[in-house]
């Protein structure tokens, strides 16, 4: 019973960093990185939200705008801190120089033409790909978008180097060692059950490999450039992975 407890109080610090979702009291990033083995449950429920939203409003606006309203409440429930992040990480990917200039340009508040560019371009790939999915595959794919995403933080906290002072250091060191690979294997193994009933085990298995591999590529890219990963990139690789899920069960 207090293991139980322990969890669920660990969940509620999920939702409080991860979510605009009000709780009553604050947890720091190093409680909050002590239960990132939970990001997948914290994916069923933001993937649900947004799963709903598209349900609800395909039937009444039709499939691009339905998709269009999707994405924007997605973006509202996280407060688009993924999606900052991702055009933070467009911004230090373009930027010439070495660690520190790509560093500091992920980190300047003014977002470059990079970070412009590449944000237009996921959204608008994420709206159509969602708006060409049938209404069977819609909810299924939404949950899976949000499933991978978080399961593809906990892979980039094993697989990449800390970077000291960024909000992924406590996530990072939380799943070094052999607790964090037993935290992994759990993640992976819930992700999997819930895949498995989403979308058969055939494409649950493609997405997840997809999600190592693409999450594994990523790690080895920003361990290089940036030399290692912070929390743009975190951001990031739930935004990529998510989409790529879509991709993929689109054209599977």
């Amino acid at each position: 019973m207090k293991l139980l407890k322990n969890q669920l109080r660990g969940f509620v610090s999920l939702l409080c960093f991860f979510t605009i979702i009000p709780v009553k009291r604050f947890y720091t990033l190093e409680e909050t990185s002590l239960f990132s083995h939970l990001l997948p449950l914290l994916g069923l429920l933001t993937g649900g939200v947004f799963a709903l939203s598209l349900f609800v409003t395909r039937g009444v606006f039709g499939d691009l705008i339905s998709s269009v309203l999707g994405v924007l409440c997605l973006g509202v429930l996280t407060g688009a801190h993924e999606v900052d992040g991702f055009m933070d990480f467009c911004d230090g990917l373009m930027c010439p120089g070495d660690a520190s200039a790509k560093l500091s340009a992920m980190k300047d508040s003014a977002l470059g033409v990079g970070g412009v560019f590449g944000g237009v371009v996921l959204l608008l790939i994420q709206v159509g790909a969602l708006s060409l999915l049938s209404q069977s595959l819609l909810v299924k794919a939404a949950l899976s978008f949000e499933i991978l995403g978080k399961l593809s933080m906990v892979f980039l906290a094993r697989f990449s180097r800390p970077l000291s002072g960024s909000s992924s250091f406590p996530f990072s060191n939380a799943l070094k060692g052999r607790q964090g690979a037993l935290k992994l294997l759990f993640a992976s193994s819930l992700s999997v059950v819930l895949l498995f009933f989403l979308i058969g085990a055939e494409r649950a298995l493609i997405l997840f490999f997809a999600c190592i591999i693409f999450t594994y590529f990523l790690s080895v890219t920003s361990n290089k450039l940036f030399g290692g990963a912070n929390g743009d990139v975190f951001g990031a690789s739930n935004e990529l992975v998510g989409t790529i899920a879509l991709l993929l069960i689109l054209v599977s």
